[in-house]
């Protein structure tokens, strides 16, 4: 499915879809959905980073919390 990259080197997607049309193949189409799974979604997150996207704005939210709180930036601890 993928030709060459930019840089002509594989994309970096291109294992996790391989591990997925392994598993289809293997498992039969109608089947994908339940025993694949896990394929998939490593697939789809090397594609649309959602899960990194989603922490990214949880961790962002925490901090601006910190900041109206006066706890950011920590202080250091003198030793």
């Amino acid at each position: 499915m993928f030709g060459p990259g930019l840089d002509g080197n594989r994309p970096r997607c291109a294992p996790f879809w391989d591990d997925f049309f392994a598993c289809v193949v293997k498992n039969g189409r109608n089947e994908q959905w339940a025993l694949c799974k896990e394929q998939r979604e490593d697939f789809m997150e090397c594609l649309h980073h959602k899960k990194l996207y989603t922490r990214v704005q949880k961790i962002k939210r925490q901090k601006e919390k910190l900041i109206k709180a006066g706890k950011w930036p920590p202080k250091e601890e003198s030793a």
